[in-house]
């Protein structure tokens, strides 16, 4: 969902990362001005804009859900970064986010010195064989890997919070991502 005041259409769009530029993306996710965007192209491939009409009563903030199921470029596996603007503004800053659509999910428990990985298929939630798992560091590096097992599990060695950033699930086209420097159920958009 968006949230919007006083804007009737939004111009959004959608920049699939280069696989081999995940990392490089993933130093700063949050890219918002027009100076952190402008070697966007470097990283990543514009695969789809378009402008999305907002139905609005004026000066009330409204969410909004705008559907992106039908758009077929979409569903295509990968990570995708998005930048949105108000159609009548030409402003420094952009609204942005990103998300993955893969069918890989994970699931992880942190011990003191080592991290077991589960991989399950979706939708089905079976467990998913032969998960390529990759550990980096703050600078990007490899620092440890794996893959699952018939079962869908990996155990990763020699790993402590204070070393690894990411976790990178590959398999075939499809990419998941657990980040460890995060928090890792932020629920502070929602209300009480």
């Amino acid at each position: 969902p968006i949230e919007a005041v006083n804007v009737s259409a939004v111009d959004l769009k959608f920049w699939r990362i280069k696989s081999d530029q995940l990392h490089q993306f993933l130093q700063n996710p949050y890219k918002t001005s027009t100076y952190q965007l402008r070697d966007l192209s470097e990283i990543a491939d514009l695969v789809y804009s378009a402008q999305f009409s907002l139905d609005h009563t004026t000066n009330k903030t409204e969410q909004h859900q705008l559907s992106i199921n039908n758009i077929g470029v979409l569903n295509e596996a990968g990570v995708y970064f998005v930048t949105m603007m108000g159609a009548e503004n030409y402003d420094y800053d952009y609204a942005s986010t990103w998300f993955i659509q893969t069918d890989i999910a994970l699931h992880s428990r942190q011990y003191r010195d080592s991290m077991a990985v589960f991989a399950q298929h979706l939708p089905d939630g079976k467990p998913y064989q032969n998960v390529k798992l990759t550990a980096y560091d703050d600078k990007g590096h490899t620092k440890v890997g794996a893959k699952t097992d018939a079962a869908g599990f990996a155990k990763l060695s020699a790993l402590t919070n204070k070393n690894i950033q990411f976790i990178i699930a590959e398999h075939g086209r499809h990419i998941q991502l657990l980040r460890l420097n995060e928090p890792k159920l932020d629920l502070s958009e929602y209300p009480n």
